[in-house]
């Protein structure tokens, strides 16, 4: 199509090329066929990330969004993924800097999980695999309904994102970070236990790379200021472990 950008573009995770394709392909409808009384833009997932940013880069574009189970919180997202993988490396005393080598889904993390849970985890968990899951809950948002059989459905998941920093060359620089990441193994939130304040002070911590994230703009993972002047409705499901609440 004439002057249309990519429509499918082959990348991963990649916010910015949705938004631009899909303003893109708004655009070419519009000089087609005509501009409609009202656009409305609806996205999953990676796509409600898109539509997040699409109606704030583009505010005049669209009339109505509904991000459905988004990542609206564009990179904490990825210090999610991070905070997962580096509390059970501490819990489970593996020795892994980062980058993380290449035989960490191959070999380090399957050694994790016996570690936390046996061959069953993250049906069954032992002391380690209880700390994981709670350090988990308190990461991802805190106190939410049916967040045991979430953790059962999405704990191996898990050990499987976070793992590159670039995304996979999507940005130009390590995106993911826990410089500030203050991490609770018991539920009780009015003080830090001995083994809590260890694990905060030997836990590996990385900074997001200088070129890895901007604050405005479709640069890298684009961010979402919640600065929106149009009818937004989002919808997330109950014990979504992957785009966290």
């Amino acid at each position: 199509m004439p002057g249309l950008h990519r429509v499918t573009a082959p990348n991963g995770y990649d916010p910015k090329a949705g938004v631009k394709d899909t303003h893109d392909l708004a655009q070419f409808f519009n000089g087609l066929v005509g501009k409609p009384i009202r656009t409305y833009i609806i996205g999953h997932s990676m796509g409600g990330h898109i539509t997040g940013v699409a109606i704030e880069q583009y505010p005049k574009s669209y009339d109505g969004a509904l991000p459905m189970c988004g990542v609206m919180g564009d990179n904490e997202l990825f210090d999610y993924f991070f905070d997962y993988q580096v509390v059970a490396q501490w819990l489970t005393g593996a020795s892994v800097g980062f980058p993380f080598p290449p035989n960490y889904s191959t070999d380090i993390v399957p050694a994790m999980k016996l570690v936390l849970g046996g061959s069953g985890f993250p049906i069954t968990l032992n002391t380690e695999g209880v700390e994981l899951r709670t350090a988990t809950k308190y990461f991802s948002g805190g106190q939410k309904p049916l967040f045991n059989s979430a953790f059962v459905a999405w704990g191996n998941f898990l050990f499987t994102v976070g793992l590159d920093g670039t995304l996979g060359g999507v940005t130009p620089g390590n995106i993911m970070g826990n410089i500030d990441s203050v991490y609770q193994l018991d539920d009780n939130l009015a003080a830090q236990s001995a083994e809590e304040i260890l694990l905060n002070q030997e836990v590996l911590r990385i900074a997001p790379a200088p070129q890895g994230r901007h604050p405005n703009g479709l640069a890298n993972v684009p961010n979402i200021s919640g600065n929106i002047n149009i009818p937004v409705l989002t919808l997330h499901t109950i014990g979504d472990l992957f785009v966290h609440s």
